[in-house]
C-alpha cells in the first residue's frame, strides 16, 4: 500500500508523511530522515560559500545506499526473528520420535527380561505400539513445521527482494531530484 503511494508521489518524495508501520514505511522514514539531515548539512555549508543550493554529492548517495541496506537488514531480521522456532521444531521432532521408538523397544526387552514369557504378545505389542506412536507423533509435528518454515522463509525472501526494489526506487528518485551535477 505505502509502496504505491510513494510511486504515485515520486515528484515530491521527501514531502510524504506516513504513519505506516509496514517495513516499506520504515524504510521510507529512515531514508527521509537521513536525506533531510544531509541536505540540511549541505545547505549550511553551501550558504557559507554563497551557492544556497540543496544537493546531494556522490558520497552522500553512497552513504544513503549503505544506510538503506542496513535498514533492509534490520527489517529482514525483524521479519525472521521467530523462524528459529519452526527450524528447531522441524529438526528436533523426528529425533524425539526416534527416541520414543528406542524407548518403546527397550521397554519391551525389559519386560521380556523380567521373566515374562516371550510368547506373551501383549508385552511385545505394547512396546512396539509405543515405538510406532512416538515415531508417528514426531513426523506429525515435523512435517507441518517443515512446510511452514519453508513457506515463511520463501515469503521472507520475496519480501526482502521487494524491499530492495523499493529502496532502489526511493534512492534513484531522490538522486534524480537532489544529485549535484557538475557542468
Amino acid at each position: 500500500q505505502f509502496k504505491k503511494i510513494a510511486e504515485k508521489h515520486k515528484d515530491a518524495i521527501l514531502n510524504l508523511s506516513t504513519h505506516c508501520r509496514s517495513p516499506f514505511g520504515h524504510l521510507y522514514l529512515s531514508l527521509k530522515e537521513k536525506t533531510v539531515q544531509i541536505l540540511d548539512k549541505n545547505h549550511f555549508f553551501s550558504s557559507e560559500t554563497g551557492t544556497h543550493k540543496n544537493y546531494l554529492s556522490h558520497n552522500d548517495i553512497e552513504f544513503l545506499s549503505a544506510h538503506l541496506q542496513t535498514a533492509i537488514s534490520k527489517q529482514k531480521e525483524r521479519i525472521e526473528k521467530n523462524l528459529f522456532i519452526l527450524s528447531t521444531t522441524k529438526t528436533l521432532a523426528p529425533f524425539l520420535g526416534l527416541l520414543g521408538t528406542v524407548w518403546g523397544i527397550l521397554v519391551s526387552f525389559g519386560e521380556m527380561q523380567a521373566g515374562h514369557s516371550v510368547s506373551s504378545n501383549s508385552i511385545i505389542l505394547g512396546g512396539l505400539a509405543t515405538a510406532l506412536t512416538t515415531t508417528v507423533l514426531g513426523l506429525l509435528i515435523a512435517i507441518p513445521a517443515l512446510i511452514a518454515f519453508n513457506y515463511l522463509k520463501n515469503l521472507s525472501r520475496r519480501f526482502t527482494t521487494e524491499m530492495c526494489d523499493f529502496s532502489h526506487f526511493l534512492l534513484s528518485t531522490i538522486e534524480l531530484q537532489y544529485r549535484k551535477v557538475d557542468i
